[in-house]
């Protein structure tokens, strides 16, 4: 007996199944590329985290305040306090923009005048994610 000749319609079902088969693949390889993308960003973000602690000091003598802020990072080039805001008395003094950090923990020192009963309010901004506030009350001179 002799093979039979398959139909062209079968021929037609059979490419047509072939090119669904090849495009679900081809929809799996995008999913599993995305997905170790994905996962590959990871720990950037597990990563980021805002500074640990800002603490501040006024200098009276000096009319200087100084900002010291924790802020570990393993990438200092890339992930470090990008921003350092000050306000007095709730008004915005200024706005410091920074590219990298110095080091885990550093000072930034700012000459600001102040008396005695001027709140300050520090804002640190990770370049990645997350804020640390911190205020400061100038106490009034003691008495002798």
């Amino acid at each position: 007996m002799l093979p039979r000749k398959k139909s062209t319609a079968a021929m037609n079902v059979n490419r047509a199944f072939n090119r669904d088969n090849r495009n679900w693949i081809s929809g799996i390889k995008v999913s599993f590329i995305a997905l170790v993308l994905f996962m590959g960003l990871l720990p950037v973000t597990a990563s980021a985290h805002p500074p640990k602690s800002v603490t501040l000091a006024y200098d009276t003598a000096a009319k200087v305040l100084k900002v010291t802020i924790l802020h570990p990072s393993f990438a200092p080039s890339w992930h470090y306090v990008k921003t350092v805001a000050v306000t007095k008395n709730k008004k915005p003094l200024a706005n410091y923009s920074y590219t990298s950090q110095p080091g885990d923990e550093f000072t930034y020192t700012y000459e600001i005048p102040a008396v005695p009963g001027d709140t300050f309010v520090v804002t640190a901004y990770c370049s990645l994610y997350g804020t640390r506030v911190e205020s400061l009350t100038i106490p009034s001179a003691k008495n002798p």
